[in-house]
């Protein structure tokens, strides 16, 4: 490889990313605010539930309520002027504003793959220049390469909102002793008749006639009651256990050994990655050991 030919690729990787790039990070940046959108109106329906109970219980003026929470002034006047306030809103906001964060995010997913691919490209092109044979401007060459690849690294960047975000809010509903019948919970599934799995009447027959938290944890993410093209409660669940996994070493560790005893020895990798996010090496990981007697 030479400077005309580096150059010539460096430059053809550039032209890609001026156009399909540009396009590809626009259209994920339309997603990134119908997200933020939807999450809106999902934090809206917990703050009114969550002020509606204050107001009706009477322990809390409503001095101390703008006090408490100066950012949710207009909620606080609209549950003052409310005579009713179904607490399950929630869940409905969940239900119909959460598949379209799932939706946005699928989108964005793809639109994400091609920009990592490009990524990708601009890796491949700087370990073959680096492998190369020395050349007057081959480190300029790497640096520009370097210069890109944390360009990709930024266009990559996600910081939306999961669906995952909300579990704990779920948790919080429960707790402060609020429950739901089986009419109730089938509706909600169900919050636009968008259902049309044959098996679903099947699915719900074992339902409990009310539902507390660990009833409605078993119905979602054990039984998966939720068809599956349409499981905004069930991914909420997984997304939030995948997500602490992540963060929580304790609960990956025995996340992965009840896997492991439970399909038998599945090989696992420690990935290793260089500054700009690039896999550089996989780790095979040791096998759990057991003294046989």
């Amino acid at each position: 490889m030479n400077i005309f030919e580096a150059r010539k690729r460096l430059n053809d990787l550039d032209q890609l990313l001026l156009s399909e790039g540009a396009s590809l990070k626009a259209k994920a940046d339309v997603n990134h605010l119908l997200i933020s959108w939807c999450a809106d109106w999902i934090f809206k329906t917990i703050r009114r539930t969550i002020l509606f109970q204050l107001l009706q219980s009477g322990d809390i003026t409503e001095e101390q309520l703008y006090a408490m929470f100066p950012d949710w002034t207009e909620d606080i006047t609209k549950m003052k002027q409310t005579e009713r306030y179904n607490p399950l809103n929630t869940f409905a906001a969940l239900k119909i504003f959460g598949r379209r964060i799932l939706e946005a995010e699928r989108r964005n997913n793809a639109f994400y793959r091609q920009l990592y691919e490009l990524k990708r490209q601009y890796a491949r092109l700087g370990e073959e220049v680096r492998q190369a044979r020395y050349f007057k401007g081959k480190e300029q060459i790497l640096d520009e390469i370097d210069q890109r690849k944390a360009l990709m690294m930024n266009l990559c960047e996600q910081n939306d909102i999961g669906i995952s975000y909300f579990y704990p809010n779920v948790i919080h509903w429960f707790s402060l002793g609020f429950t739901m019948t089986k009419q109730e919970f089938i509706s909600l599934i169900s919050a636009d008749h968008r259902i049309e799995s044959e098996s679903f009447p099947e699915r719900i027959k074992e339902l409990p006639e009310r539902l507390g938290f660990e009833e409605f944890l078993d119905a979602v993410f054990v039984q998966k009651v939720e068809d599956d093209g349409d499981s905004v409660f069930f991914d909420m669940v997984m997304d939030y256990t995948a997500e602490l996994m992540d963060r929580n070493k304790e609960f990956r560790e025995k996340a992965h050994q009840f896997i492991q005893e439970t399909f038998g020895p599945i090989p696992t990798y420690t990935a290793a990655v260089d500054e700009f996010g690039d896999i550089i090496e996989l780790v095979p990981s040791k096998p759990n050991l057991h003294l046989v007697k």
